[in-house]
């Protein structure tokens, strides 16, 4: 198993070593979401390199520097810090250019939003010491935040005080799904997916899970159960993001149960037409909500809830949590048990097929270029998977099933999609027809036949040839 503090960053940290063996100062920023694994990233990227990981704190900036000094002194061998300890921001960012006139000099700053609400015009003073002093050095300087609207708004629009200083920025998404099983080894595949239903790629939440115990158990001990550790998990990410958190809160909630047009959302929040563009347009700059149109065609679009805790959590805490305030949560955790493969882990498992599909079109194994991804839909026909190459006017359509499928069912699952494909406004040279599901039986014969599948085994496969690849690199 890999160690779970480190997974799946390969791309990133060839970013930030790129940046590293560059001559010139570098401001880069780095954000994403909570427990995404950026502190991991920047901690490993550090290993062996003159530099020095700093974590902001909301304290007092007299004593978030005597913290600081302590660091520096420690990493740079410094002990004169240690008698004299720096005082304020000025000093630190006076000092550090100093110290990185030379020699390239990395220095993480981590958790940085907290030192902004005690400091004042911090922002503004990095820019005016980067103008002065720090743009002269050989500073790699990383700035790191984990609230993602503070970080877009107030570092990297244009009107903040750091526009046109920044030299690179690195937004931290979620694992990769073929990452799942690295964290629960020996569970089988089918809880794989579940998992990720429920967790998503979210490394922080992934490494709280026991592997030794099942997933309901998971479940119910870091979700359902009063005191557990995301028992508020929306609640908390809502307020740490957004001001008015229970208009918000109130979108999310008319989503999970059902509200996804606009005009739904609407009629069930009450919240005016103008406002709510607004907030729904922050909720997918937070990569909380997302808003899906048909690829090709015209329909109406519509909301999902994209963060998989969050959609779990309106979907079963928010809507009994009564009970889960009663201590009911061995209730509530049977009726989990008994819906969550028809309402989120189908859902899941279409993710995960789609990202198959994708990875395999990249390294090449599968003869399409993608250039327009998503769903089709128009009245009552829907396709699950279409996926455009324009470059080669190719086209899969594909079908995703979380069942396992007789040859006589994915037949006509193939005969369905064959139908469909002529009411798709695309008229493509080529065209690739994609059955997915748990399991199809005579898989061999369908293939013959030019039928593309994907079942849990593909998954289980590339799940583990990705990790083993993984697991080399990091040595």
């Amino acid at each position: 198993m890999l160690a779970k503090g480190f997974i799946d960053r390969e791309f990133e940290l060839k970013l930030l070593e790129e940046s590293w063996r560059g001559e010139k100062a570098s401001l880069i920023v780095v954000y994403g979401r909570r427990r995404v694994g950026k502190t991991a990233l920047l901690k490993k990227f550090l290993e062996g390199k003159r530099g020095v990981y700093l974590l902001a704190e909301e304290v007092e900036e007299r004593e978030l520097m005597r913290e600081f000094s302590e660091r520096i002194a420690e990493a740079l061998n410094m002990p004169v810090l240690r008698v004299q300890p720096i005082d304020s921001w000025r000093k630190l960012l006076r000092i550090l250019a100093n110290l990185a006139l030379k020699e390239r000099l990395v220095v993480v700053i981590d958790e940085f939003q907290y030192a902004t609400r005690v400091r004042q015009g911090l922002l503004s003073l990095i820019q005016s010491m980067w103008d002065e002093v720090l743009s002269k050095t050989r500073i790699m300087l990383i700035l790191c935040g984990s609230i993602v609207s503070f970080v877009e708004d107030k570092v990297l629009s244009e009107k903040a005080p750091l526009y046109g200083r920044v030299t690179r920025t690195l937004r931290v998404d979620e694992l990769s799904p073929l990452y799942i099983p690295a964290f629960t080894p020996n569970w089988n595949v089918e809880d794989h997916v579940r998992l990720y239903a429920v967790f998503g790629g979210v490394p922080g939440y992934l490494a709280s899970v026991d592997p030794s115990k099942d997933i309901w158990w998971n479940i119910k001990s870091l979700l359902l159960r009063k005191g557990s550790p995301y028992y508020d998990e929306a609640k908390r990410i809502l307020r740490e993001e957004v001001r008015d958190v229970a208009r918000y809160y109130s979108i999310l909630e008319a989503v999970a149960n059902g509200a996804t047009r606009f005009s739904e959302i609407l009629d069930r929040t009450g919240i005016p037409r103008e406002s709510l563009y607004k907030y729904l347009q922050v909720l997918m700059e937070m990569k909380i909500l997302e808003k899906q149109t048909p690829v090709v065609g015209k329909a109406k679009p519509v909301y999902k809830i994209r963060d998989h805790l969050l959609q779990f959590w309106f979907h079963y805490n928010a809507r009994y949590r009564t009970a889960l305030e009663l201590e009911l949560e061995d209730k509530v955790l049977e009726y989990v048990r008994g819906s969550l493969d028809q309402s989120l882990t189908p859902l899941a498992w279409e993710e995960i097929v789609l990202h198959i599909v994708l990875y395999q079109a990249r390294l090449g194994q599968l003869n399409i270029t993608p250039t327009r991804v998503g769903k089709w839909w128009h009245k009552s026909l829907e396709v699950d998977i279409v996926v455009i190459d324009d470059l080669n006017r190719k086209m899969l359509v594909g079908e995703v099933k979380w069942a396992r499928l007789t040859r006589r069912q994915a037949e006509k699952i193939v005969y369905e999609l064959e139908m469909k494909l002529d009411k798709i406004p695309y008229k493509p040279r080529e065209k690739i027809v994609l059955v997915a599901a748990k399991e199809v039986d005579d898989e061999k014969t369908l293939n013959n036949q030019g039928v593309y599948t994907i079942t849990l085994k593909t998954y289980k496969h590339l799940s583990q040839n990705t990790i083993h690849k993984n697991s080399k690199h990091i040595k």
